[in-house]
Order: C-alpha cells, then structure tokens, then sequence
C-alpha cells in the first residue's frame, strides 16, 4: 500500500514538472491580438526607395468633397497630376523623402479600436469612398512603385487628446485603429502650392534697375491699344528712382515708397495654381504672324474667349521694323 502510495506522489510530482515545463516553453505571439502590436511598425516589408510616386487624398474645406493629388517620378523629374489639372512641375524631392520617412518609422504606441463602427469617432473614414458632407473622414497617403502599386497606405484620423504629434491611425483594408506618432502629418497635403517652388520668376528685388509703366486700354472691336500717355520708364539707382526719357514739372515728384512697394510686389509674387495653355498658344508661343492670323479665324473664337475671361487679348502692334505683329496684353 505504502508502494502504491508512493508511486501515485511520484507520477504526481512528475506531471507537476512536466506542467511547468509546459508553461515556460515561449508561446507564439498573435500579432493581430490587441494589445501586442505596442512598439511594432506598421509597415514591416517596405523599402522607401522603390517610391516613385505619393497619391494623396483628403477632404476639400471649401466644397466638403474629396480632393486627390498625385505627384509621380518621370523622366523630366517630379510632376505634379490632378484630376482635369494640368501637370505641373514639383519640388517633391524634400516632401518625397518626408513622407517615405513618416511611414517607414511609424509604430504603433497602442490599439484604440478593433471595430468598423468606431472608423469615424477617431476620424479614420476612407476619403476615397465618403460622401460629401460625412463626419469622420481622414487624410489618406499612398507611397507608389514605378508600376503604380501601392507600397504602403494609411489613413491619418484626428489628434489623440492630451498627446500632440500623436494621431488616430489605420491602414485601408483593416478595420483596426491604432495610435502613432506623427508630427508631420499636417505638413502633407493637396493643396497644390505646397508641392512647387512658389518664387516662379526667382526675382531678388535688388536686381530690378529699370520699370516701364505702360498705362493703356484694350480696343477689343479693333483689337488695338489706346494710350493717353506714353510709356514711363524708370530707373533705379544707388537707391534712389529717376524718370528716363521725360522730365518731372516743379510740382512733380516720384513717389519713392510706392516704386519701392512695386519691387516688393515682384519679389512677393507667389504662384497658386495653374492652367493649361491653349494648343494654339503653345504652337504659336513665339507670336509670329501666323499666331495673329489664327487667332484672327473663326475656328478659334473658343481660344480667344478662354484668354479674355482670363483677362488677355491679342492686338496688333508695329515692331521696331514697322510690322504689324500681334501682343498678349491684360487690361
């Protein structure tokens, strides 16, 4: 009895080791379980320099409505594409690698929700599938390869409470919403001047030595200019404006702070948006006479209006050689 009694502790203490032996074996870690993502990227698999493109999609504040920018990789350099936009040059290279950066190093601090149904409390909601006027919706940025596929998407939802740089956060095709860090996220638009180099004439003020003021009215039924006055010529020098080719009365004087603020006004200008050029205009960019004989044609009437809504017109003008060419002017 004492035998048996012996052997039933000792197959007991045995299956007791063999039980802890059990628990201390490392268990394999469920990586979509909530609450073991903490510290993890978001994106594991994914190599910034196979980007050759940045689609980016968000809510217009204006109209309410989704608005998308892509700015791809091509032989001429970063162009800018939008949807029935002209393409357009971009300054990207900065905003390229940024955006590589901000995906590549993302992970997670924690899990906020598991469930769809919570999307727009924390401002996740897919931009490319909302309705105008929806709540909830977040930015949403796609990193592209060269064959336009997606090398990482994520959709930016609303700053986390009490916790600046720290956003709500999900990737398209999962339901879960986590929270990252991203300080940078608001940096990254589609609003098209953030993505070209604003100076587009590249003017330093200081360079301005001559302004010619040509104040003049457009005759459109003739298609001529009419002055009063001839055009004023000024030049700058040693900080100081003179009127070249006309003299001033005794009671005249130049009015030195609004010459210097017209400086300042080349310097400042700053680009906002673009259009295409009619097709007339690039075939004829030189404006030789077949320009003006075109514009001139009954076919092209549509051009013609499309400048004057935009404030140009095309008139006739004698050059240096006595020629009757034709002027884009504004008026």
């Amino acid at each position: 009895m004492k035998e048996n009694l012996k052997s039933i502790i000792f197959i007991a203490v045995a299956a007791a080791s063999v039980a802890l032996a059990l628990s201390s074996i490392p268990q394999k870690i469920d990586p979509a379980s909530k609450g073991n993502r903490m510290g993890q990227a978001l994106f594991e698999t994914f190599d910034p320099r196979q980007a050759t493109g940045i689609e980016i999609v968000e809510i217009d504040e204006e109209n309410l409505e989704a608005k998308s920018l892509e700015v791809a990789q091509t032989e001429k350099g970063w162009w800018i594409r939008r949807p029935q936009k002209a393409d357009y040059p971009a300054n990207a290279n900065n905003q390229v690698k940024d955006v590589s950066t901000i995906l590549l190093d993302l992970r997670i601090l924690d899990t906020a929700s598991e469930g769809a149904g919570e999307h727009a409390k924390y401002g996740v909601l897919d931009p490319s599938s909302s309705n105008p006027g929806d709540l909830g919706v977040g930015k949403s940025i796609a990193l592209k390869n060269r064959s336009g596929s997606n090398l990482a998407q994520l959709i930016i939802g609303n700053e986390v409470e009490g916790l600046s740089g720290t956003r709500y956060v999900r990737k398209p095709d999962e339901s879960t919403v986590f929270t990252a860090e991203m300080r940078n996220a608001s940096n990254v638009s589609t609003k098209f001047v953030d993505w070209v180099e604003k100076d587009f004439l590249d003017l330093d003020k200081w360079n301005i030595k001559r302004v010619t003021l040509d104040n003049y009215e457009v005759n459109l039924a003739k298609g001529q200019l009419n002055r009063k006055d001839k055009p004023y010529v000024l030049d700058y020098e040693n900080s100081e404006w003179k009127l070249s080719g006309s003299t001033l009365s005794d009671k005249e004087e130049l009015n030195k702070d609004k010459l210097d603020a017209l400086k300042d006004a080349f310097d400042d200008l700053e680009i906002i948006d673009v259009e295409s050029k009619p097709e007339i205009l690039v075939a004829n960019l030189k404006q030789g006479n077949e320009f003006f004989s075109n514009l001139k044609d009954k076919k092209n009437q549509a051009v013609v209006q499309s400048l004057q809504q935009k404030g140009f017109y095309t008139v006739a003008v004698q050059n240096p050689q006595g020629q009757q060419v034709p002027k884009v002017v504004s008026n």
